[in-house]
């Protein structure tokens, strides 16, 4: 049956100003299954998911195709606390008497963009397999540092930002991975406060929902780390946790710090390996 697509004049405009054309024709026209995937018939379900993904940002209803086909992975929250996961918080950070910068979640439009910044590796046209679990999960986002008088026109700076569970209880919790910089100015930005702003913001979400947050180093050593000063911050202990992986709506999965896989295909719910973290606890929650 021919599927009629709803399109939305204001929809368009919306992918327009996110410059969703680019990401999107690189989804359809790229290898995006790519690397040694020996699943039957995997070319095929991504290329109806990436039509999927196409359809509903031209239908204006992405962000709730997401949530709607995901939920599941939400599973344990409260509704309080599921509300609170699916607002997009954001924080001021004042460096200094003159200078601030912004913290802020995003989970819509312009996921398509954001794993350019300190790329290439998971962006639309390289890797584009490792954006579909960014773009079509509900358990995951990114948390966006802007900084103008570095950076003007966009974020400068990005870091994933999941919900997972325990494999003990199966209990929600927070994960927080290395903050990411544009290439270009990542050698002169003021890194640690980056990365304390983006604790802080990742912290504040964790006492909003009474979730406990967890912060992952990268198993690729040419990733960026964890400062040791964050390390550190004494509401931070070391941990070891084992996580479970609910099943990907975007068919993949890609991180360097929740496996040594770097992508790979996770239609079937996972555990990971004993992983060494840092935990942060909010005040209720020990």
């Amino acid at each position: 049956a021919v599927v009629v697509w709803r399109r939305d004049v204001m929809a368009l405009r919306v992918a327009l100003e996110a410059e969703l054309l680019m990401p999107l024709r690189a989804l359809h026209e790229c290898d995006v299954p790519g690397g040694d995937h020996d699943v039957p018939g995997l070319a095929e379900h991504v290329r109806a998911l990436v039509g999927d993904v196409t359809r509903h940002v031209v239908e204006g209803d992405f962000r709730q195709w997401v949530y709607q086909r995901s939920s599941f992975q939400l599973e344990g929250l409260t509704k309080e606390q599921s509300q609170r996961w699916l607002e997009l918080h954001e924080l001021q950070h004042p460096l200094d008497e003159s200078k601030t910068i912004r913290t802020r979640e995003e989970d819509d439009m312009e996921l398509a963009w954001a794993t350019k910044i300190g790329g290439p590796s998971h962006g639309f046209d390289h890797e584009g397999r490792c954006l579909l679990p960014l773009l079509c999960n509900a358990r995951h986002r990114v948390i966006l540092v802007e900084d103008p008088a570095i950076w003007p026109h966009n974020a400068v700076a990005r870091c994933h930002f999941r919900l997972l569970h325990r494999a003990a209880g199966r209990r929600p919790v927070l994960h927080l991975e290395p903050v990411m910089t544009e290439f270009e100015v990542a050698s002169s930005v003021p890194s640690l406060q980056y990365q304390v702003a983006v604790l802080q913001h990742a912290m504040a979400k964790a006492d909003s929902m009474g979730l406990p947050l967890l912060l992952g180093e990268s198993f690729d050593p040419d990733d960026p780390t964890w400062d040791e000063k964050i390390k550190m911050f004494p509401q931070l202990r070391e941990s070891v946790e084992t996580l479970v992986l609910l099943p990907s709506h975007g068919v993949f999965e890609a991180s360097d710090s929740l496996t040594r896989k770097h992508d790979w295909v996770q239609m079937q719910e996972e555990q990971t390996e004993p992983l060494h973290r840092w935990l942060y606890e909010p005040q209720g929650t020990r």
